[in-house]
């Protein structure tokens, strides 16, 4: 963005009265003589041998009423210097009121990308008082029983946390103790947070006097996630995350991604990287619009030049790419989302895929008959995909898979037009890149899919 755009948006479109200054009526030689003088520039003095141009009598006037400010030139010079620093500091008061209002330090981030993420978290959490009343969110996962492998290894687990942290271990919890922590976890609730425990919410023991080990009267039932986030840290800390994750459970927000595997499926292939330019140059009016067409037996793509003239240039980019962007945008393709941007606000289950039972869990869920009603599961699956051959030309034109992808900018890769393009143009060649991409294969490797994307 130029200054004086700047200026006009977040400032107070000062620039356009900046003033004027005659910067070729004087020299090295005479300087200190010309602008010691206490008379205004003359008419003459503001004309300008180098750019062949004269002032004007509306301009000139306008000059002579801020002249009359001054005691001589040297004061006016530096007013009109410090024009400059104003005009930029202006844009910069606006856009630091405006954070502040969201309690946001805007020095603290790189971009202003960076500040409206920061505002978007600001509005996410406006309402949220630690103070408030939350209720407890609905889990609908199956109800948690306690097996004795899962006893075994939390009484292994507990022993060894114990002995690291030097404290008594003559009376911890043993294996022998099952049936009445398995009637315990049935009965009872998360004792920190009233949350009921499931496979998708499962329990643990929390301490009641930290000094001490795990002894069968001194702990008592919670839930892992009030364990980690309570677990010898300061009580006010503790009821901090406690209602956060009940906040965001209400308003579905993402911060309960605790499992970091599935953190990183989400992630995967959507961030960093700039956006791939599939044509170079497209201008309204003047180019024609092209078409990309496969042919299967020379397996060659080629441009076609239709006989349409461009009417409308948009250009498409993201700093990060979340399918979920493109579930938002209203389009008869896609009536199942009404418009809607769904973003990963909690994660109800995960399932590997590594055995015949859970792929067949999977195909179930995908092809599931309610998957676009409203009773339908929303998933996100990682998966291999590619378009046939006999159908890419139906999408070579707008390929519909969208990877961060990494590649060597080689003359195999990109080809001899491209890799020449970059030669001619001093672009580096024959090394990594990665850029935001349209392909129609993942290229062998898994990615990851929302449902009403895939």
């Amino acid at each position: 963005m130029e200054l004086k755009q700047a200026a006009k948006d977040f400032g107070d479109g000062y620039d356009d009265r900046k003033g004027l200054f005659p910067y070729e009526a004087f020299n090295t030689d005479n300087v200190n003589e010309v602008l010691s003088k206490s008379e205004p520039f003359t008419m003459e003095d503001f004309n300008s041998s180098l750019k062949k141009t004269k002032i004007s009598e509306k301009d000139y006037q306008i000059y002579l009423e801020d002249a009359k400010r001054f005691k001589n030139r040297w004061d006016y010079l530096q007013y009109y210097n410090e024009q400059d620093t104003y005009i930029m500091i202006k844009p910069l008061m606006t856009l630091i009121s405006l954070q502040f209002k969201y309690k946001i330090d805007m020095f603290s981030f790189m971009s202003m990308a960076a500040c409206s993420n920061a505002i978007k978290y600001a509005k996410a959490y406006e309402d949220f008082n630690i103070n408030g009343i939350y209720p407890n969110f609905d889990d609908n996962s199956q109800k948690f029983y306690l097996t004795e492998n899962y006893w075994q290894s939390k009484v292994r687990g507990y022993l060894v946390q114990d002995k690291h942290k030097k404290r008594d271990t003559t009376n911890n919890v043993q294996d022998s103790d099952f049936d009445y922590f398995k009637q315990l976890f049935k009965v009872s609730n998360c004792s920190i947070c009233g949350c009921k425990f499931t496979f998708d919410n499962k329990p643990t023991l929390d301490r009641i006097d930290n000094t001490k080990g795990h002894s069968k009267d001194n702990v008592l039932p919670c839930c892992l996630y009030c364990n980690c986030f309570c677990s010898d840290k300061d009580k006010s800390i503790c009821k901090l995350f406690i209602q956060l994750r009940k906040y965001c459970m209400i308003r579905c927000l993402p911060t309960n991604l605790t499992d970091i595997d599935v953190y990183h499926l989400i992630r995967k292939w959507i961030t960093g990287g700039l956006s791939n330019v599939m044509h170079r140059v497209n201008r309204s009016g003047i180019d024609f619009i092209k078409r990309l067409y496969y042919n299967k037996e020379a397996k060659k793509v080629t441009v076609l030049t239709t006989d349409h003239r461009i009417t409308h240039v948009v250009g498409v980019d993201f700093n990060s790419l979340y399918p979920s962007v493109m579930s938002s945008e209203p389009h008869k393709f896609i009536k199942y989302t009404g418009g809607k941007m769904y973003m990963c606000g909690s994660q109800t289950g995960k399932i590997m895929g590594d055995n015949d039972h859970s792929k067949q869990t999977i195909l179930r869920i995908i092809n599931s008959n309610k998957r676009f009603t409203q009773e339908g599961r929303l998933f996100i699956a990682e998966v291999k995909g590619h378009i046939q051959e006999d159908y890419l030309n139906d999408f070579i034109n707008f390929p519909p898979i969208l990877r961060n992808y990494e590649f060597t900018t080689d003359e195999r890769t990109i080809g001899s037009y491209m890799y020449s393009h970059m030669k001619d143009n001093t672009i580096k060649t024959d090394q990594k890149q990665r850029k935001l991409t349209n392909l129609t294969s993942t290229m062998g490797e898994y990615m990851a899919f929302s449902s009403y994307y895939l």
